[in-house]
């Protein structure tokens, strides 16, 4: 067996169903059922998801832990907050989706390298003092925010569809 297949394996994410596939509030539900052993915090968790509130972080990680994931070109690995993964199930955004909006800020990067452009600086610059960065992939109008920690790693913090409202609540799901 390839031993990069192994570390690929390792490093991706255990959720089943993949974060944001099918996605939505039920998705978020699903998790909790799936994740929470405490009865009560499970049934409140699960009430503040069909009633649309936002999970809070400390929530969040209590049914995500953080996720790694292969990144792309020099980012060599991406790990996912919980609340970033929460905010992808909620939001139907897939770890490809992810890996798409980065490499659409990877070419960014090197057109301004070629072109000149003090933003290839300034950018640079935020990255290497681990700052948040916010990009929206040109094409899919997909938001990511993240960080770099060095070492090819960056820490997705969240991530939105530009333009586009969480999904509704539902009525309730089946669990």
């Amino acid at each position: 067996m390839d031993p990069r297949r192994v570390v690929e394996r390792f490093l991706q994410a255990d959720l089943s169903p993949p974060l944001g596939k099918p996605g939505g509030p039920c998705q978020v539900v699903q998790r909790i059922d799936q994740k929470v052993t405490n009865p009560g915090l499970k049934t409140d968790l699960i009430e503040d998801v069909e009633h649309g509130q936002d999970l809070s972080n400390q929530d969040a990680s209590k049914v995500y832990t953080v996720g790694r994931e292969p990144g792309v070109g020099p980012i060599r690995q991406v790990q996912i907050t919980s609340h970033g993964q929460y905010r992808m199930d909620l939001r139907s955004i897939k770890v490809d989706d992810v890996r798409a909006a980065l490499a659409d800020f990877l070419k960014q990067m090197d057109d301004w390298k070629k072109q000149g452009n003090r933003a290839f600086e300034n950018m640079g610059r935020m990255l290497e003092d681990g700052q948040k960065i916010e990009w929206t992939d040109r094409r899919t109008k997909l938001k990511v925010v993240f960080q770099a920690l060095g070492g090819g790693t960056v820490v997705l913090i969240s991530t939105f569809w530009k333009g586009v409202p969480d999904p509704p609540p539902p009525k309730s799901c089946a669990i």
